[in-house]
């Protein structure tokens, strides 16, 4: 939990430094998710860029590049991202159309559902980014990564949810939100992998 709270710490001041940078690549992930299918493959632009935050032309231009380059390989995870959105959504509309014990059940378990699935593939992006082209393969990596370090992995699963509450209640932080999440998720992704390599 220290590592993972000094690495959101150093994600934060790496933003700080990259500010405008961040800005602009977060806007871009919002405006290239509109549809949600193309999700994945904006978070995949947003962790391309953050390779280099040299200056802000670099930043759009390797978050555009990123996006073509990963758009086909993530589109399956595009509607899987879609039918969760609509799994959620529907469970959420019955419960709160009938409101009974049966309902409540329902909506607990599926929303559980989803965030297992979530959870399981917090690392899947980054480390298509950053070491494994291929979806598939980076599917089974991240499931794995996340069972063999399942404290590491469910701190950083609660970090990010705490750091998304904080910045979507907070005028300042929204516009850059994605962007700090992506750094972070990043730097545990990359900090994971080296640790459990140096163990063997």
């Amino acid at each position: 939990m220290v590592r993972v709270g000094q690495l959101l710490w150093r994600s934060l001041r790496f933003s700080y430094l990259h500010l405008t940078e961040i800005l602009l690549i977060s806007l871009l992930w919002f405006l290239c998710s509109i549809p949600i299918v193309t999700m994945p493959a904006s978070t995949c632009g947003v962790f391309y860029a953050i390779k280099d935050l040299s200056n802000e032309r670099k930043a759009i231009k390797n978050f555009l590049a990123g996006f073509k380059l990963y758009f086909l390989n993530t589109l399956i995870l595009g509607f899987i991202t879609v039918f969760l959105l609509l799994v959620i959504l529907s469970s959420f509309w019955y419960y709160y159309n009938v409101r009974n014990l049966y309902s409540t059940i329902f909506f607990i378990s599926q929303v559980s559902v989803v965030s297992f699935i979530a959870f399981t593939q917090l690392y899947t992006l980054p480390l298509m980014v950053n070491y494994k082209p291929r979806y598939i393969e980076c599917v089974k990596l991240s499931t794995l990564l996340v069972l063999s370090s399942i404290r590491y992995s469910l701190s950083v699963f609660l970090e990010v949810i705490f750091i998304t509450t904080i910045l979507l209640f907070s005028i300042v932080g929204l516009p850059l939100l994605y962007g700090i999440v992506c750094i972070f998720i990043e730097q545990c992704t990359v900090d994971l992998v080296e640790r459990l390599e140096s163990v063997k």
